[in-house]
């Protein structure tokens, strides 16, 4: 068997299939397969694309919003890692921009098609691949939760609007100071519904599936001997 591995290089496989008659193969489905090194995370994902494709999302829509946001999320769980984005680091939005579209030239998945800059929509976006817009913020004075992003969703709809689909992304930078550790990825990643002008219960809804990277993280031994306040837990 011949396909190409993540770095979109060829690679071949050799499979054992004596004793059957016929198998079935299938190619490679953004809205379906695992794209990142944390299972849990990957779940996650899979799981808003099978919400999505059950809600009656376009087919092609959602492989071109799979095929974004499964880049985008490799990308910026890499970057909470990355000693450039850790604590002490001044990161400016600029370079949180050029890091993330060089990133994501590089996606093979992608196959170069990234758009920078594009006026559309009375603005200018800040990526786009086949149509489905993403767009990225840096904040700095406060956490980033599923309700302090809302001040942010009403951009890419807007933009998502103007392309004709109702799915976009929006990314968001935490460089905010972190007074607590952080949780595994998969707590980062969260699906908005902004509410549309003139409508109550619209017939095309609107999703923005909201990312956010964790920067500006200090060293583990920062949290020795700190009190940690605690949940109860199952």
């Amino acid at each position: 068997m011949a396909g190409v591995d993540e770095d979109g290089k060829p690679k071949s496989q050799p499979l054992d299939v004596a004793g059957h008659r016929e198998f079935r193969v299938r190619p490679y489905d953004p809205s379906r397969d695992a794209t990142t090194q944390y299972e849990v995370f990957d779940e996650h994902l899979l799981a808003i694309y099978e919400q999505l494709a059950s809600a009656g999302y376009p087919h092609g829509q959602l492989q071109a919003f799979a095929r974004l946001l499964n880049a985008l999320s490799r990308i910026g769980l890499a970057m909470t890692w990355n000693k450039k984005y850790r604590r002490g680091q001044n990161i400016k939005e600029r370079q949180f921009h050029d890091d993330l579209h060089a990133a994501l030239l590089a996606d093979p998945t992608l196959e170069g098609r990234v758009e920078r800059g594009t006026a559309h929509a009375h603005g200018y976006l800040d990526t786009r691949h086949d149509g489905i817009t993403a767009e990225l913020k840096v904040v700095r004075d406060q956490p980033v939760t599923a309700k302090t992003a809302t001040k942010y969703i009403g951009q890419p709809t807007q933009y998502a609007a103007a392309d004709g689909t109702r799915l976009s992304i929006l990314v968001i930078l935490d460089m905010s100071p972190k007074v607590l550790p952080i949780g595994t990825p998969e707590n980062y990643l969260f699906v908005l519904g902004p509410k549309q002008h003139g409508m109550t219960h619209p017939h095309s809804p609107s999703v923005v599936v909201t990312l956010v990277v964790n920067g500006n993280l200090p060293v583990p031994s920062s949290w020795s001997r700190r009190n940690t306040p605690t949940t109860n837990t199952p």
